[in-house]
């Protein structure tokens, strides 16, 4: 049975690498979120154009090669800003069409090689708002924040008066044992028992 399931499987997959169409894909993990075919290709003809002017070194090499590194920059640009115009305008659709696109793409904007832990640079309002980097200098600004806007000013002043949420209110509670007497079992405090919604009494 396993020799027949071998071959079985086997056969299944030669037939399927002969007869379905296989591609090959490049992960590019570095390229920008607005990259798009038409650009790549114009990138590779630019690279071309430039190793091609580098070997000949002649003035219709070096032309070409400008001609094509204009065009790439300006491209670039085109992609960018084309990009970003059509997310713009639909990132509100997104947002309520499909929250786990929308927060990929919020984090697509928000990628970073800097570690999540840590803090960009800081205003210092004690040294005339100047940048600190320093994470001892970061520590010690958020501290006098937090601290400036935790301490009150006068720690003697009465709270203010609340309203009652209710007017009832307990004023003594009494058990007796008899009332524990129908239980002849142990509690279980981390168990609860379902009650149909009909038996419910409040």
């Amino acid at each position: 049975m396993n020799v027949a399931c071998t071959n079985f499987t086997n056969s299944l997959l030669d037939i399927a690498s002969e007869c379905i169409p296989t591609r090959e894909v490049v992960v590019r993990c570095d390229d920008k979120i607005w990259y798009n075919s038409n650009l790549r290709r114009e990138m590779r003809k630019r690279d071309r154009f430039r190793k091609l002017f580098l070997r000949l070194k002649t003035s219709f090499a070096e032309l070409k090669f400008k001609q094509q590194r204009n065009k790439v920059n300006n491209m670039k640009k085109q992609a960018k800003k084309h990009f970003y115009a059509s997310l713009n305008e639909n990132l509100d659709e997104i947002k309520q069409a499909n929250p786990k696109q929308y927060w990929k793409i919020i984090n697509m904007h928000i990628k970073s090689d800097r570690p999540v832990h840590d803090v960009p640079p800081l205003k210092d309002p004690n040294q005339n708002y100047n940048l600190a980097y320093e994470s001892s200098e970061k520590s010690e600004i958020l501290n006098k924040y937090f601290c400036s806007i935790a301490n009150l000013e006068n720690p003697d002043k009465d709270l203010p008066a609340f309203n009652d949420r209710c007017a009832d209110f307990l004023s003594s509670i009494v058990v007796s044992e008899q009332d524990f007497g129908t239980y002849d079992r142990p509690i279980s405090v981390l168990k609860c028992k379902w009650v149909p919604t009909s038996q419910r009494r409040c």
